[in-house]
């Protein structure tokens, strides 16, 4: 017997994807697209990019289609603006996801600070998301602390 996943089309990508406003961002989707099942989105911690889930894309082996990406200034994703919030990052996903033609249901899989864009992708598009993994995710307490912490800023700082 032949499996469902064996049947569905194998379109692995590897590009780099304009989103708009004349930036593209880098995506890497392997395994078979089969719309009846969720797409994994893998979100990096800070500073990742695609490469930190390479290991990870490999040991799937074509049994879902997963999708890594590298945010913007990460990688080879172009940079933006200064002073990007979570959400802007989340619009940039579904903008990336969008060009990729890669539809919903989504999975996130959140690393380290990518865990908040999952965590806000998830509750801005509720419709398009099936779950969320989050590893190593700190909470907003911790995070506030550490901020707290900082000397602060100076002018020559970017």
């Amino acid at each position: 017997m032949v499996s469902p996943a064996s049947t569905a089309p194998n379109h692995d990508l590897l590009d780099d994807l304009d989103i708009g406003g004349g930036r593209t961002m880098h995506i890497q989707c392997v395994g078979p697209i089969d719309p009846g099942k969720p797409t994994v989105i893998f979100e990096s911690g800070l500073g990742g990019d695609t490469g930190q889930w390479g290991d990870v894309l490999r040991e799937l082996g074509g049994t879902v289609r997963a999708c890594a990406y590298d945010r913007a200034g990460d990688g080879l994703s172009q940079p933006a603006e200064v002073g990007r919030t979570t959400k802007d990052q989340v619009d940039d996903l579904r903008a990336l996801l969008a060009a990729a033609k890669v539809e919903p249901p989504y999975l996130l899989v959140g690393f380290s600070i990518g865990g908040w864009n999952a965590l806000i992708h998830a509750d801005r598009h509720p419709d398009d998301i099936v779950g969320a993994v989050l590893a190593e995710v700190r909470p907003p307490e911790a995070s506030a602390r550490w901020l707290a912490a900082l000397p602060t800023q100076s002018a020559t700082e970017s």
